[in-house]
């Protein structure tokens, strides 16, 4: 497998009823469809990297929802919402949400299971260029489904981490948690369904980044923990 197929993942396991709002400080970035200059070409060998073997069918159960044209291509909006049963006989396992164009793709993997109500994530990731973005949703009868959405974006893989990075591998991978109920009148079981907003603090320099004074190409550095 290339550099470029390599990825950098972040594994999510949704165990109680919660509806995941996250939002990612240094990561990567997203894509929409008819709207944006992305590369096609991309997919087809990614699709065999990442998934071997597997059927993958265009589903419209998978919505998406991101800009046409991101802001910034550091901080581009993403969500997305599959409209599928969440029961014991039947539920959505787990989404991967890949980045075509990025230099590292895989932007994430999110699990789930009965419990989690509804398979739902919304967040913000960075893109470096314009490009495809892939949401693939594996059923937990082992079948796949897949949607695909393109945004107009550049540089979201260029920015810098600040001049300390001895401080930055410090904090890497602290986390914050906030979780609330929904109101009373809301539409779920028992009125159980609940909202996390989390926070990662992600530093990352890509290999794409140059020191300011040198002007020297700074070192490849991702925090995994």
């Amino acid at each position: 497998m290339s550099l470029r197929y390599k990825s950098l993942m972040q594994w999510f396991a949704i165990t109680r009823p919660v509806q995941v709002t996250v939002a990612f400080l240094g990561l990567i970035s997203l894509s929409g469809l008819t709207h944006a200059e992305a590369d096609a070409s991309y997919w087809q060998a990614m699709q065999k990297d990442f998934f071997p073997n597997k059927t993958l069918p265009q589903s419209a159960e998978i919505e998406i929802t991101a800009p046409k044209r991101a802001e910034s291509g550091a901080q581009v909006p993403f969500a997305f919402s599959i409209a599928s049963p969440m029961t014991a006989a039947s539920y959505i396992k787990s989404v991967s949400v890949i980045a075509d164009a990025n230099p590292v793709p895989l932007v994430a993997v999110y699990h789930f299971n009965p419990s989690s109500g509804k398979a739902e994530v919304s967040t913000r990731i960075r893109l470096e260029v314009d490009s495809l973005v892939h949401v693939v949703a594996e059923t937990s009868d082992g079948k796949f489904l897949v949607n695909q959405v393109a945004i107009r974006a550049s540089g979201g893989c260029g920015g810098t981490i600040g001049s300390d990075e001895d401080a930055a591998r410090q904090t890497a991978g602290k986390m914050k948690l906030q979780v609330k109920p929904q109101p009373a009148e809301a539409e779920s079981p028992n009125n159980t369904l609940k909202q996390a907003h989390l926070l990662i603090k992600h530093p990352m320099n890509t290999g794409l980044q140059r020191d300011l004074v040198s002007q020297a190409t700074v070192r490849l550095f991702t925090s995994a923990r």
